[in-house]
This record gives C-alpha cells, sequence and structure tokens, in this order.
C-alpha cells in the first residue's frame, strides 16, 4: 500500500523508507526462535495478504481464524492511505479470493479490512501458536530480537476468517 501510495505521489519519503526497511528484514530469526518453541503451523504472510494467508492455514487444519483488527500491526502511513482509498491491485484479487470465507465485524474500520488484504513484499510470519506455548514462543522470539504481536485466535468451526 505505501509503494502504490508513493507511485501516486501520497506516501511521505520518512513512510516509504519505513516500508522499505520492513521489507529488508528477514524472517530468519523468527522462524528458528518459532520452530525452537515447538510450533509447527506458520506461513510467511506475501501476496495474499493476511487473511488470505490466514484463510490457508484455516482451511488446512479445519479451523476458523478469528484476527482482532485493533490489533493489527501498522507501518506509519499504512492506515492513512488505506482510508484515503489508496489499494494495490494485489488487494482487489485477495479481496476476491478471500470474499466466500470472510466476516468482518460491524465495527470494523472499512481501513483495516483494506490493511488486512493488502499483498506485502515481505510481512513477517503468522503462526498459530497453543495457549499453553505462548510464554515460551515470546521467550524464544524475543531471545531472537524478533518483533511480536498477538492478533487473534483460532478456533473450531467451518474454516474461514474473520476480522473483529
Amino acid at each position: 500500500m505505501l509503494v502504490s501510495g508513493a507511485r501516486q505521489g501520497r506516501t511521505s519519503a520518512d513512510h516509504l523508507a519505513g516500508a522499505i526497511d520492513a521489507m529488508r528484514t528477514l524472517n530468519r530469526a523468527a522462524s528458528e526462535a518459532l520452530v525452537g518453541a515447538g510450533i509447527t503451523a506458520a506461513t510467511d504472510v506475501t501476496g495474499f495478504g493476511l487473511l488470505g494467508h490466514g484463510l490457508e492455514m484455516a482451511r488446512a487444519s479445519g479451523t476458523r481464524f478469528v484476527f482482532e483488527a485493533g490489533a493489527l500491526p501498522a507501518l506509519a502511513g499504512a492506515l492513512e492511505l488505506a482510508a484515503a482509498g489508496v489499494e494495490t491491485g494485489g488487494a482487489a484479487h485477495n479481496r476476491r479470493f478471500v470474499a466466500p470465507a470472510l466476516a468482518v465485524g460491524a465495527g470494523v474500520a472499512p481501513e483495516l479490512v483494506t490493511l488486512a488484504h493488502d499483498p506485502q513484499t515481505s510481512g513477517g510470519l503468522l503462526a498459530a501458536v497453543p495457549a499453553d506455548r505462548r510464554h515460551a514462543v515470546e521467550a524464544a522470539l524475543d531471545g531472537a530480537g524478533a518483533e511480536r504481536w498477538w492478533i487473534g485466535r483460532v478456533e473450531a468451526g467451518e474454516p474461514g476468517v474473520a476480522l473483529d
């Protein structure tokens, strides 16, 4: 979204630099920390965006992924661009892919829905962490110097994704 905004002259130089720094961050340390903590369900968030990759994991595991919209991390400037209507062509594809299996809560801001569909060049890792492994995962990621966010939960039910 920030790169698309830059092409339109709507992203500040500082925000674009932050996006480039994020794209240069490798997932290796986080991946090794997750494996070391016993996590076996994870994917990198790239072209399908958070919701698309979440849907793939949900279908593969026969579960429902529920994301907390307010907990989603966003690079500086991304939500403002989303609110202004900036969206990539890839995001439109992602919306079509996810739509049949997506539930969006009534109070979720449209810019957060856009953010969750946005394709990423290098968007980090999405991991399903059992509750009893949470502290071990936190310690492993902290030890690796990897950032982390708890953004939702996995539930039993029809495979799909929700944004609450």
